[in-house]
């Protein structure tokens, strides 16, 4: 059985930022089975797009099932295994700069940033 990454990017991000090609190029020549998936409307990541996304893109989850995410994708990890039956297993979950809340410093746009992190990212 071969093991299986999952790389899920962040808020306007994609496969093919550096961080993500880099990992997928090592996990290769390491032997895993690697899928850097393009996430949905990047731009404008709203969480009732992404879990379905998820659930349709990532057809096995097994003990040799490993999920990768970044910023916003870590979000998106934990929320889809939030919906996964209990029984459910997988190898590893690694998370790279995850984040729940956002300080007031972090958006370049507060009006429109905001309003996205809200929609259903930001636990209440």
């Amino acid at each position: 059985m071969m093991k299986s990454v999952y790389i899920i990017h962040g808020w306007g991000g994609s496969p093919k930022e550096e961080i993500h090609k880099w990992l997928k190029s090592e996990l290769e020549k390491n032997g895993f089975k690697v899928n850097a998936l393009k996430m949905p409307n990047s731009e404008t990541p709203r969480i009732e797009e992404w879990i379905p996304f998820l659930q349709k893109n990532i057809p096995v989850l097994d003990k040799q099932t490993y999920l990768v995410g970044h910023s916003i994708g870590c979000q998106a990890i934990l929320r889809y295994l939030e919906t996964l039956p209990k029984e459910t297993k997988v190898r590893k979950v690694i998370l790279i700069a995850p984040w729940t809340n956002l300080l007031e410093t972090a958006y370049e746009n507060p009006d429109e940033e905001k309003e996205i992190a809200n929609l259903g990212w930001k636990r209440q």
